[in-house]
């Protein structure tokens, strides 16, 4: 008997409660509509305003500056081979092991988006005294095998031209998936690896600079003057870690002192990694210096024709501004 006069009871309670709940519901569906009303009185209707409606916030217009279209900045190089580069600057067979080093050291670029780039630095590089079979572009799109089948059209950020990097004679390499920066950077030490653990420069989308000056005495070529700071390196510092040449556009890598800091942070954000390297190679005692190379610069153009940089005295270095005109002065 007690425990059913508690059930009913608590069915008591919950009718009253429940009625409770419908007024409350019934109040605030009130309230709503009271408050349209009054919205729709002194509003116009979003979806039905006319021309007399309050005007909406002004938003940022969409771009009507149309930048110009990628063009082909070496377009000689689809009917004929490369013109010879300076003569000054044509290295010396195996000119490596005329500097008593062990390997002859890779130049890695890096590319990601941007093939003028990409194709001016090669070009660059090369025209400087760099051996073409020494230098290996890592392929870093994320497209898979769509560049090496010829899939995307010169338009396209992540084109990049097998058939043309291989006429230059360079190396190409391909990440298996788009790595971020430090992944990339992990994956050049894993290169190492399979070169018998040779120091690496690794190069960051910039190009060479150097104006040539031939028959004067004691000229050398970029090249070779990397050549000579890493065997004076090897000579004289056992714990070398880097070598700025012109700090990360070029670098001279020890593959062992990046293997000892246990290789670069993937988890830390894109331009930070990098400063959470260097320190670590500071913390472990591995040296990092500047060297001089000649000089390099970080450019955010391509020239309109690559044959500029083989000297070829036909040829006027320009450049297409892709950026949008400065607004007229008032």
């Amino acid at each position: 008997m007690l425990m059913f006069r508690s059930r009913h009871l608590v069915f008591q309670t919950a009718l009253v409660f429940g009625i409770v709940i419908l007024v409350l519901v019934a109040f605030h569906t009130g309230t709503v509509r009271d408050s349209l009303s009054r919205f729709k009185a002194n509003h116009i209707d979003p979806i039905h305003e006319d021309e007399n409606a309050t005007p909406h916030p002004k938003y940022k217009p969409a771009p009507s500056y149309t930048p110009p279209p990628i063009t082909d900045p070496f377009p000689a190089l689809a009917t004929s081979t490369p013109p010879p580069i300076p003569a000054y600057n044509v290295p010396e067979p195996d000119g490596w092991k005329k500097h008593d080093l062990p390997v002859a050291p890779p130049l890695i670029i890096g590319f990601t988006r941007s093939w003028p780039m990409l194709l001016q630095a090669v070009v660059s590089y090369i025209t400087a005294g760099w051996p073409p079979e020494q230098i290996y572009v890592v392929e870093n799109t994320g497209m898979q095998q769509a560049n090496a089948r010829g899939q995307l059209s010169l338009q396209h950020p992540w084109y990049l031209n097998h058939a043309t990097l291989k006429k230059l004679g360079v190396h190409i390499i391909q990440t298996p998936v788009l790595l971020s920066f430090a992944q990339l950077q992990n994956f050049y030490l894993s290169l190492s690896y399979t070169h018998d653990g040779r120091p690496r420069i690794s190069h960051e989308n910039g190009f060479e600079n150097l104006t040539p000056r031939a028959g004067e005495p004691g000229y050398k070529s970029l090249y070779t003057l990397c050549l000579e700071e890493l065997k004076r390196t090897l000579a004289t510092d056992k714990r070398w870690g880097l070598r700025f040449f012109a700090y990360d556009h070029l670098t001279l890598q020890n593959p062992r002192a990046i293997e000892d800091v246990n290789g670069w942070d993937t988890l830390i954000p894109y331009y930070m990694t990098d400063c959470d390297t260097y320190t670590r190679l500071h913390m472990r005692n591995w040296s990092q210096t500047d060297a001089n190379c000649g000089v390099i610069s970080d450019t955010s153009v391509a020239l309109d024709d690559l044959r500029a940089l083989y000297r070829d005295p036909r040829v006027t270095p320009r450049f297409t501004d892709p950026n949008p005109p400065a607004p007229e002065a008032e």
